[in-house]
C-alpha cells in the first residue's frame, strides 16, 4: 500500500502530467475514505439521544472532529464510540459478560 500524502496525487491531476490510472484512483479513493473516518467520531446508542445535549460534551473529548449520532438498536442501554480505529464500548450485555466472568473465577 502506498501511503503517497493526498497532496502529491492532487498535483499529479492538476499538472496535467498524466491522467491518473485505475490503480492511482483507487488509491486516492481508499486514502479520502481514510481521511474521512480518522475525521469522524460515530456515537451508538439504543435509543434516540438529544443531540444537542450531549454534542458539546463529546466535541470536548474530541477536538476538531464531527460528532455522528446512530441509533442501534441491538446495544441493549449502552453506547458504543468509534473514533478511528478504537472503539469504547460500554453496554448491559458486557456487564453481564464480565460479571459472569468474575463470578466463574471466584467460585
Amino acid at each position: 500500500m502506498n501511503n503517497k500524502p493526498l497532496a502529491d496525487y492532487l498535483k499529479e491531476y492538476e499538472n496535467g502530467d498524466r491522467p491518473l490510472s485505475r490503480k492511482k484512483l483507487k488509491e486516492l479513493i481508499h486514502e479520502l475514505e481514510r481521511q474521512e473516518k480518522k475525521s469522524i467520531v460515530i456515537v451508538e446508542t439504543a435509543k434516540t439521544v438529544d443531540e444537542g445535549k450531549y454534542l458539546s460534551k463529546f466535541q470536548s473529548l474530541f477536538p476538531g472532529k464531527k460528532i455522528k449520532f446512530i441509533v442501534n438498536q441491538n446495544l441493549i442501554f449502552g453506547i458504543r464510540i468509534t473514533d478511528d480505529d478504537n472503539v469504547y464500548e460500554l453496554n448491559l450485555d458486557d456487564s453481564f459478560r464480565r460479571t459472569e466472568n468474575y463470578l466463574r473465577e471466584e467460585l
